[in-house]
């Protein structure tokens, strides 16, 4: 329990040091590089969901539970495209 607390709380932590610099580069940074960082982090996460997660699936379940539940999350993310409206 202890270490779950301790792991969350590193992980705010690093998630509010990483905004930080963007609350001082906001007015400086053109909408092309807010894109580009935008595309970036969104790379880094899915690194990680490959990276760590999904063999961690494997490990932990069968094949099927895996392709079932990544189905389920592409089916959700595809509604959820379509359902909320956009700010353009």
């Amino acid at each position: 329990m202890f270490d779950m607390l301790v792991g969350s709380t590193l992980s705010a932590l690093a998630t509010g040091a990483g905004a930080i610099p963007i609350l001082f580069l906001s007015r400086s940074l053109t909408r092309q590089w807010r894109d580009m960082l935008l595309a970036f982090t969104a790379g880094v996460m899915m690194a990680a969901s490959m990276l760590g997660l999904i063999p961690q699936a494997l490990s932990s379940g069968t094949f099927l539970s895996l392709a079932v539940g990544l189905c389920i999350g592409v089916l959700t993310l595809t509604l959820l495209e379509k359902m909320v409206p956009h700010i353009d």
